[in-house]
């Protein structure tokens, strides 16, 4: 890997571009920087009883709440995290990470199955069979990280 690093102080703020042959490492980059500026963000733990994990954000199919608890939806179980919801973000920034309502943000790595018969909403089926449901706020959102919007033509 290499690393140039070019100090000017005319920036605003500071650029990184990501020049890579790989995605996936693209990706690890990404979340390298997204984990430095967002220091509190690089780790989360999430709780069971007594039980504590750290989790990785490929094996998270959802962030949902419950109450008043935040909870972390993996292959393994329910994980209580300590972040709310709208801080979860900067956590799952690299990822392909979805708000579909305003308790849930599911891994679209995770989706099986679209629903779109249901009218002003999309059914979601995620890989342990969990349904989840799009709310019409967060409708165009969803159908533009699944690539499913149409452009206007102007004929």
């Amino acid at each position: 890997m290499k690393i140039t690093t070019h100090i000017d102080s005319s920036l605003a703020e500071a650029v990184v571009d990501i020049f890579s042959p790989d995605s996936r490492q693209a990706l690890r980059l990404h979340a390298a920087v997204a984990a430095a500026e967002h220091p509190g963000a690089a780790v989360l733990v999430g709780t069971r009883g007594t039980d504590a994990t750290i989790l990785d954000p490929t094996d998270v199919l959802r962030f949902h709440t419950r109450g008043k608890h935040v909870y972390a939806h993996t292959a393994d179980g329910q994980w209580r995290i300590k972040p709310r919801l709208k801080d979860v973000h900067h956590w799952v920034e690299a990822h392909p990470f979805v708000q579909i309502n305003q308790s849930e943000i599911v891994n679209l790595r995770h989706v099986t199955r679209l629903d779109l018969s249901l009218a002003g909403t999309i059914q979601l089926r995620l890989s342990d069979s969990t349904l989840c449901y799009v709310s019409r706020r967060s409708l165009s959102a969803v159908k533009k990280a699944l690539g499913l919007t149409t452009t206007e033509r102007n004929d």
